[in-house]
């Protein structure tokens, strides 16, 4: 039997009655389809009004076969096991009555005789074998909580695969599980990503955007030399469009000179008398209405070429990924940043989660922390920022600036706006430097009014980048999975931002992609320690 998903004029509007998407006709079929787009475009939206979650505004969705979503979070309220995240505890508990004999005739009629087994296959495929089915939820890492929702989907065996960013949260180890799977799955699957290495096994790529979505097919690798394509074409039109412009502007003064010529010479043969007035009038008349039509055409080609050209200019300013660049931080190259002797961190009550770490960093070195899930990659982060004291050894860190950037940027307050952050932030900044801060980062005009709640991802990066680097750049960058709950442009554009600062980086992060960009001089896995 064929399994496909078709979209037919779909679109759907906010609750406040603001268009999210419109007209949006494809059809996802067999094959593995990358979802991309902008944080806020609808990528999430659409899943959800695939699986049904949601109803379309208008148009229709058609679904043969059975879905199965992988959403981005998991309820894990207090009490809720993982055989409740999986939907599975009355068929769990209907086996168990039926395999200690106290089962009913009704119990007989539902139980599922094959669950335990697929159950224990989906756990063992995503490193979880031993997992116990009736544990707390709120005891599993956001890493297993990811491979956990992962094993549901193997063991709820569906036609058509649905997932929403399923790496965030996940380790390398878990990470190559999901590739694993991925690569062996055939059917149709639609999700949602921002995973470089994940997208390269991709069918194909979706790009979602206000103006529509358009399918590429094959992977991102192909879909970026097809945007740097597209882009370029751009830009000839754009350039084709101002030449076009300039020409009908040259033709436009020409016209106009030459108007003014035979005006200046009508004149010159009324003073002089030179032709019967009669027929001077005649000529007069003749030559202004010429002129008139002449001109009219004239400004209304030239205006159609500004238009050409603004059009140009926007489509090429779409395509065009947003740039910031890092004021310099001055710091030196033998400069003395950082000493770890021996450090050892528990939490209180609990095994360490640090064991005897020792590291120095000189000068603008760019350090990628590496390791499993549960490592304390994220808590060295903090020890190092002072926000955690160590349980032993010692911990020597310069007179330098620091700034410590995680993936909440919680550093910023939401419910204030961009503008009122940076004046919180640097209250040495006078108004001018404030605005001009911002607008280095993108935030022009009303933008820099907007609270950070209302933000995407990106635009909430760029902001808390702004807020850092508008005083005193940091010499020492301390960055905790950067990339998560980004889209890929604004991931390319921190890649760029981060490769040319010339400051000291600490980086936490599983994605290789980005680690590679920004070319790490060092990296470090907690696992040796």
């Amino acid at each position: 039997m064929s399994h496909f998903i078709t979209l037919d004029q779909l679109g759907y509007q906010l609750p406040d009655g603001t268009p999210l998407f419109k007209e949006l006709t494809l059809s996802f079929t067999k094959g593995r389809t990358g979802l991309v787009g902008a944080n806020g475009v609808g990528k999430s939206t659409l899943l959800r009004l695939v699986k049904g979650a949601l109803q379309p505004s208008h148009g229709h969705i058609t679904v043969s076969g059975k879905l199965a979503l992988l959403q981005q979070q998991v309820n894990v309220s207090p009490g809720r096991t993982v055989a409740d995240s999986l939907g599975l505890t009355e068929q769990l508990e209907i086996t168990n009555r039926m395999l200690s004999g106290k089962g009913s005739l009704e119990d007989a009629e539902k139980a599922d005789w094959s669950l335990p087994a697929r159950l224990e296959q989906g756990l063992a495929a995503v490193g979880l074998p031993d997992l116990d089915p009736w544990r707390m939820l709120s005891t599993l890492s956001g890493g297993q909580r990811t491979r956990l929702r992962l094993a549901g989907l193997i063991v709820s065996e569906p036609d058509i695969l649905l997932m929403d960013e399923p790496t965030n949260d996940l380790d390398r180890e878990g990470r190559q599980i999901l590739y694993e799977f991925l690569a062996a799955w055939h059917g149709p699957a639609l999700i949602v990503s921002h995973d470089r290495m994940l997208l390269d096994q991709m069918d194909a790529i979706a790009a979602l955007s206000a103006n529509g979505i358009s399918l590429y097919g094959g992977n991102y690798s192909f879909y970026k030399v097809k945007q740097d394509e597209e882009r370029a074409l751009a830009e000839r039109r754009l350039e084709a469009a101002k030449s076009n412009l300039s020409q009908a502007q040259k033709r436009s003064a020409a016209e106009a000179e030459k108007k003014a010529r035979r005006d200046a010479k009508g004149r010159k043969s009324r003073t002089t008398g030179s032709q019967p007035k009669m027929l001077l009038n005649a000529m007069k008349e003749r030559a202004e209405t010429s002129g008139g039509k002449s001109g009219a055409r004239s400004d209304a080609l030239e205006q159609k070429m500004k238009s050409a050209v603004d059009e140009a200019a926007a489509d090429l300013n779409k395509r065009t990924p947003v740039k910031i660049d890092l004021p310099l931080s001055g710091l030196h190259a033998g400069q003395h940043i950082l000493s770890l002797q021996d450090v050892s961190w528990a939490p209180e009550g609990r095994e360490p989660v640090l064991d005897n770490v020792s590291l120095d960093i000189l000068g603008p070195e760019r350090l990628a922390l590496t390791g499993p899930n549960g490592s304390g990659k994220s808590s060295l982060l903090h020890l190092i920022a002072g926000s955690l004291q160590p349980t032993s050894g010692t911990i020597k860190l310069a007179d330098i600036h620091v700034a410590f950037v995680d993936q909440t940027m919680s550093f910023l307050d939401c419910d204030q706006s961009v503008a009122r952050n940076m004046e919180r932030l640097n209250p040495a900044l006078t108004q001018n430097q404030i605005h001009a801060a911002l607008a280095r980062f993108g935030f022009r005009a009303d933008a820099a009014i907007r609270r950070v709640l209302t933000l995407s991802g990106g635009e909430m990066l760029r902001a808390g980048l702004a807020c850092i680097f508008a005083g005193q750049p940091p010499q020492l960058l301390i960055l905790d999975e950067p990339t998560n709950h980004l889209d890929l442009d604004t991931v390319e554009m921190l890649e760029a931002a981060l490769l040319a600062h010339d400051g000291a980086i600490i980086v936490v992060s599983h994605d290789q992609a980005f680690l590679k960009a920004i070319k790490p001089t060092r990296k470090i896995s907690l696992m040796d320690n």
